[in-house]
């Protein structure tokens, strides 16, 4: 449920960056993270297994 939540969380800053900024938004920073360990269930947040698989969340600057 965690990684469900941290997509719809994620896709929305996207989208606010979009409307702040243009276009794909400030660089990479908005973009969601294209981890390869079981999407499906992960939504790419992980590369592998365990806990150095998984990809932190980066907070968008104009959020802090």
């Amino acid at each position: 449920e965690w990684f469900k939540v941290r997509k719809d969380l994620e896709t929305g800053w996207m989208e606010e960056s979009k409307r702040l900024f243009g276009g794909n938004g400030k660089g990479d920073e908005h973009a969601l993270p294209n981890g390869t360990f079981q999407t499906e269930q992960f939504f790419g947040f992980c590369n592998k297994m365990g806990q150095n698989g998984y990809i932190p969340m980066k907070v968008p600057s104009h959020l802090v």
